[in-house]
This record gives C-alpha cells, sequence and structure tokens, in this order.
C-alpha cells in the first residue's frame, strides 16, 4: 500500500510544479506533516498489533501442542 506521504507529495508537486520550496507553515507544509505523522501512526499501530498477534499466536501453540 503507497504511503499517505508519498500521495499527498505527488499532488502538491504537481499543483507547485516540479520544486517544492514551501513556507515554513502553509497549508501544503502543513498537510505533508500531517501525512508523515499519519504515516508514522499506521506504522507504529501495526508493529503493535503484528506483536500482538505473535503473542496470541505462541499462547495458542502453547494451549494446544497439536497445532504446530
Amino acid at each position: 500500500m503507497p504511503s499517505k506521504f508519498a500521495k499527498v507529495q505527488k499532488q502538491v508537486s504537481k499543483k507547485k510544479g516540479g520544486a517544492l520550496a514551501l513556507h515554513e507553515n502553509s497549508r501544503d507544509a502543513l498537510r505533508l506533516r500531517a501525512a508523515v505523522a499519519r504515516d508514522d501512526r499506521v506504522a507504529r499501530l501495526g508493529a503493535v498489533r503484528e506483536k500482538l498477534n505473535d503473542v496470541y499466536r505462541m499462547s495458542c501453540l502453547d494451549k494446544h501442542p497439536d497445532l504446530d
């Protein structure tokens, strides 16, 4: 799945032209910052979810050793 940051960056560069020289608090800079934060949050939550799935799988295997 492509990241939201890549999608937003593509939209902004299409709107602005090739160069991405943005003012620090411009609307586009805020959109890019929010997209990066969203991608980080999704990655963190995905890692936590995978870790919990692994813990759950291991506990299921402990209870039912014939599932190996």
